[in-house]
């Protein structure tokens, strides 16, 4: 019985540690809210959507980042990632925020952030893309994202932060700790890294 109370202790401070050093490695890592190079690709990640079909607030904030830098001629395409639904209704937002058709990209196998990354580097392969990819996100989501572009090796990539200036302090502790655990997945179990 004593054994298991340690063991519940040491990795419930194993835990904290481990969101916390993430914290402040997010607030450390400098992340930008505009694009400084130009891309032929802009990447949306999904971020779900709510039961009326909607995309959530999350996922505005990155679509509505992605028509900004469509409209200052950073991205000449977007590609909107998510599985199918998800993938269909930021199709939809864009195209009635006046985004040409021939410039929305739909993967709708981008089940996972690591997926998304991989279906990226491949369509960049595909289409022989030199100049990268503009990445789009919450600035909680970019580390990870970096880590894994790094690591599939997608070169001239910029990260670009989508969020309001202020957040609500428990939706942003629970998406810290959500994206810590995912980042281990990233690194632990997914092939190509």
């Amino acid at each position: 019985m004593k054994f298991i109370k340690v063991s519940a202790i040491l990795l419930s401070v194993l835990v904290v540690l481990t969101v916390t050093a993430y914290s402040i490695f997010i607030a450390l890592l400098p992340v930008s809210h505009d694009s400084i190079s130009s891309h032929t690709i802009g990447v949306v990640f999904g971020a779900g959507i709510t039961k009326s079909g909607e995309p959530s607030i999350a996922l505005k904030f990155r679509l509505d980042k992605s028509i900004d830098l469509y409209r200052d001629k950073k991205i000449r395409m977007i590609f909107v990632s998510g599985l199918s639904a998800e993938a269909a209704v930021m199709k939809n937002y864009l195209l009635k925020k006046g985004i040409p058709a021939t410039c929305i990209l739909p993967d709708e196998k981008g089940e996972t952030t690591f997926i998304t990354v991989e279906n990226v580097r491949n369509y960049i392969q595909n289409y022989n893309i030199t100049d990268g990819a503009a990445f789009i996100s919450q600035r909680y989501h970019l580390p990870r994202i970096m880590f894994i572009v790094r690591k599939l090796k997608i070169e001239n990539s910029e990260f670009i932060a989508a969020e309001p200036n202020r957040i609500n302090i428990l939706e942003g502790f629970l998406a810290v700790f959500r994206e810590t655990f995912a980042w281990l997945k990233n690194i632990f179990f997914d092939q190509d890294l």
